[in-house]
């Protein structure tokens, strides 16, 4: 994107490793190999049965030509 953006903007052309190497050399970019890893923190169990409702919805002519296309809403939860 840095090399379009220069190049449109600027009317710079430079090769997109050259554009890479510039960044790292400055510290705007950081190889994945040399990046920290990413922790994700675990979502904490829910306390009661039923907490986590899942919804879907489907759009359909359910009238057929008497009305317009609607939604219907199903709710559910996991079995226990």
């Amino acid at each position: 994107m840095a090399t379009e953006k220069l190049r449109t903007k600027h009317g710079i052309e430079l090769a997109k490793e050259t554009v890479r190497r510039l960044q790292i050399a400055v510290g705007l970019w950081i190889p994945r190999k040399l990046r920290p890893p990413k922790i994700h923190k675990r979502r904490m169990r829910r306390e009661c049965l039923g907490e986590l409702v899942q919804i879907d919805g489907c759009d359909h002519h359910w009238f057929e030509d008497r009305g317009p296309s609607c939604t219907a809403l199903v709710t559910m939860r996991p079995a226990a």
